[in-house]
């Protein structure tokens, strides 16, 4: 099943994708929300973190009342839609902005990919934060792992911008950020505690290769930047840009 998850997640990204996109991006109505300035990347990003809120004020309002979380259960549905709107979003935001570029200043995209990356792992990590209490102890151990992993890689995104590059999502990535998506969601409805055991280690798996991928290229990266400003030092030239 391990393997079927990952070969089903695979035929996604390829075709799934196209499909996605003439849905959500490529249509007359985004186009002329977009035109109208109703409709940006950046508002898509700021209404996934503002969705991480709200359900983060509401769980802590349930768990103040009635002193644990599990009454959550009850508004499962309606959290599903909220977290799904949010999951939608973080497709639809990097996508506007590419396939609409025009319509957007190199300085709006620059902010929106800053903001991008820190919203995704607002979203997934509110939602298995709060969500771990319902499992046992080695699903909350996989689910520390993964939120782990993506603190490492944003450290090393944000450690790669202080160097002159940005380091954009892989394949591998956004597989991984798919598999986060669909293992939220099955914990939010509450299906079976091995399914999503499976679902973890899939993403974890997709993370892990992610980030090795990652650090080689921050480590080839650094070296070309010290062997820069070792010739620049040599030659007795200021530090050139990068």
């Amino acid at each position: 099943m391990f393997y079927g998850l990952i070969v089903w997640l695979i035929s996604v990204g390829r075709y799934g994708h196209k499909l996605a996109s003439r849905i959500f991006v490529k249509n007359s109505l985004i186009e002329e929300l977009v035109k109208n300035g109703r409709l940006t990347p950046n508002g898509l990003t700021a209404f996934r973190i503002f969705v991480s809120g709200g359900f983060l004020v509401f769980a802590l309002s349930r768990w103040s009342s009635d002193g644990d979380l599990y009454s959550l259960r009850e508004f499962y549905f309606a959290i599903f839609l909220a977290f799904l709107s949010g999951q939608i979003s973080d497709g639809m935001d990097g996508a506007i902005a590419r396939h609409y570029a025009q319509y957007f200043s190199n300085a709006t995209r620059k902010v929106g990919t800053k903001l991008d990356r820190h919203a995704d792992k607002i979203l997934i990590a509110t939602g298995f934060g709060m969500y771990s209490v319902f499992y046992p102890f080695h699903t909350k151990v996989l689910i520390a792992a993964m939120i782990a992993g993506d603190l490492f890689a944003t450290i090393l995104a944000i450690s790669a911008e202080r160097m002159g590059y940005t380091m954009h999502s892989n394949r591998l990535g956004k597989a991984k950020m798919v598999m986060q998506c669909v293992a939220i969601d099955w914990a939010i409805l509450g299906f079976r505690n091995s399914i999503l055991d499976y679902l973890l280690v899939s993403a974890l798996t997709l993370g892990f290769a992610s980030l090795v991928m990652n650090c080689a290229l921050f480590v080839r990266k650094f070296s070309e930047v010290r062997e820069i400003e070792e010739n620049a030092r040599e030659s007795g030239l200021k530090k050139p840009e990068i």
